[in-house]
């Protein structure tokens, strides 16, 4: 790992991190299971900072600072991510942490 920056969390207890490496401009993303096992699920992202669970524990949010996208993954019921898009591309200013509320809006 680079540097673990932000977590999230499922209800059932499946952490997500992102994991910047600043220097380079790049990240990754990792999931901690309920057995533990820490696995690496996605690689040469951009600088992958702020990340977030839904409300309802069926999509994952994480952002790249520095190229200021907000990619959103579907997540099944063992943290396994899928259909990767992007949701957002900012024109302007760098991305940090990320929340979602009940009814399912995105505060970055």
């Amino acid at each position: 790992m680079n540097q673990p920056n932000d977590i999230a969390i499922t209800d059932d207890g499946i952490i997500f991190a992102s994991n910047p490496n600043w220097a380079a401009g790049e990240g990754n993303l990792w999931r901690i299971g309920k057995d533990r096992r820490v696995i690496l699920l996605e690689s040469a992202m951009g600088t992958t900072n702020g990340i977030a669970v839904s409300p309802d524990n069926r999509m994952l949010y994480v952002n790249e600072s520095v190229q200021r996208n907000v990619w959103q993954y579907q997540l099944d019921n063992d943290g396994n991510l899928s259909n990767k898009k992007l949701l957002i591309n900012f024109t302007a200013f760098g991305l940090d942490g990320m929340r979602t509320d009940l009814q399912g809006n995105l505060y970055i």
